[in-house]
């Protein structure tokens, strides 16, 4: 699987009401890309091990409910050569320095969890 980031909002400008951060915070959303470049389907929940840092190296999970509310489509079998994007949402402090994003199909395998700097 090849994943890109395509799009990072920072604050998040969701047309959605109901995506409110708590009051001090901002929803910052970045959008990935994921292809298919092998030759099994999977299911790839790229938004399950996702996270934000900022500048002071604080880590944000993303946010459940958000994510879910701006999804196009549910997870589903990524045949060999498919490609999708997921918008994943974070809330973070309002005055917080978005530097990375990280994301993980399996959480504690390096391997496996790619960054990247947003900065």
């Amino acid at each position: 699987m090849t994943i890109s980031v395509v799009r990072v909002e920072d604050p998040e400008l969701s047309s959605f009401p109901e995506l409110k951060p708590a009051t001090g915070d901002r929803l910052v959303s970045v959008t990935v890309n994921a292809k298919n470049t092998g030759t099994v389907p999977f299911i790839a929940q790229l938004q399950k091990y996702a996270w934000v840092a900022d500048a002071k190296d604080e880590w944000y999970q993303r946010d459940t409910t958000m994510t879910a509310a701006l999804a196009a489509f549910p997870d589903a079998l990524i045949e060999p050569r498919w490609e999708f994007a997921r918008t994943i949402v974070f809330e973070m402090p309002q005055d917080a320095e978005l530097t990375r994003l990280r994301l993980s199909l399996k959480p504690g395998v390096a391997a496996q969890t790619p960054e990247w700097m947003l900065t």
